[in-house]
């Protein structure tokens, strides 16, 4: 569909510059103020399962697609600034990372001018940052699992990335970007941060008596909390609500580990009050019953700590565990 036919009210002068902005960002169509009230209240679930937004659908595990319905629904009914997701190596969390680096940036993207409607400079840069404990595992999931979230029809007639950025995932057309680095490359940058996602949270720095703290413990999952959260009040804070949401992603590791204190400081506070999201749960939760089906039958069981889905106890069948060899499971 070609707007220049379905707009014949455009003159020829504004016709010629909507042209070259379509020409110079890549686009094949305009983006204004009709095409926004066309796209601002597409659900959530139709971003997720449309062949012209992420095709995701059967393709994410029921609890990846659960949770991020539940945190935008929550999104919608009151104010969420943190989402703490707390689980297993193998549940998915790098996939629902990028499907979340990719609804913030649509979200952010449902103005003619996100520059100016925030009251920013109109040539500087918005971004939404992933952030891990390397620059190397965060341009991984950015560019291994994120870029394919920006070749959607949508973003095909409207955002197209650009591809010469190798380290990130540039869009001219509103001059936004998801870049992927580390708390390092969030202090030297002097974007915008609207957003951010911060992976593996309990697997960063934690070092004793370090100079980089004045505190006796340096906790690098604490300074980039402190770091994205600090610009996101800075630049877009308005009337006391802050637009965008800071999203920390890690599989346990101790109990005292940073997201298990922030759950709980959550849980202390209430998560309305907190302004907060959280979910935690076992591998086999998150994957669901029919990854698992050993876990579930022939009498097995297993006794979990729900704070930290450590496997207090467990039983296994022996008939259960001839089929568990006969899958390759090593037991």
């Amino acid at each position: 569909m070609d707007n220049r036919v379905i707009d014949p009210l455009v003159s020829s002068a504004e016709r010629w510059i909507q042209d070259y902005k379509n020409e110079a960002s890549g686009s094949l169509m305009d983006w204004n103020k009709s095409t926004i009230d066309e796209f601002k209240d597409v659900p959530i679930d139709t971003l997720l399962r449309d062949p012209y937004f992420l095709n995701l659908d059967g393709k994410m595990y029921d609890s990846v697609y659960q949770d991020i319905i539940d945190l935008w629904g929550e999104r919608k009914s009151r104010v969420v600034n943190l989402a703490l997701f707390l689980e297993a190596i193998g549940a998915g969390k790098s996939f629902k990372s990028s499907i979340i680096l990719w609804l913030l940036w649509y979200e952010l993207s449902m103005h003619v001018n996100p520059q100016e409607y925030y009251g920013l400079e109109d040539d500087s840069i918005i971004a939404i940052m992933l952030l891990s404990r390397t620059e190397q595992q965060s341009r991984r999931v950015v560019f291994n699992y994120t870029w394919s979230r920006f070749q959607t029809g949508f973003n095909k007639d409207y955002f197209p990335p650009n591809p010469k950025y190798s380290r990130e995932i540039r869009i001219d057309r509103n001059n936004t970007c998801v870049y992927a680095g580390t708390s390092s490359a969030l202090s030297a940058l002097g974007y915008n941060v609207y957003s951010g996602v911060i992976d593996e949270a309990n697997f960063l720095e934690v070092t004793e008596g370090s100079k980089k703290s004045d505190a006796e413990t340096y906790d690098a999952a604490e300074d980039m909390h402190n770091a994205v959260i600090n610009r996101m009040t800075s630049r877009f804070m308005k009337e006391g609500i802050i637009p965008g949401l800071l999203v920390m992603i890690s599989s346990p590791r101790y109990p005292d580990s940073f997201m298990e204190r922030k759950i709980k400081e959550v849980k202390s506070m209430g998560v309305k009050q907190a302004r907060a999201f959280h979910r935690s749960r076992p591998l086999w939760e998150a994957k669901g019953r029919q990854y698992f089906p050993s876990f579930y039958e022939e009498g097995s069981y297993f006794v979990v700590d729900t704070e930290t889905t450590e496997i207090l106890e467990e039983y296994v069948s022996q008939a259960t565990k001839n089929r568990m060899k006969a899958l390759g499971y090593k037991i």
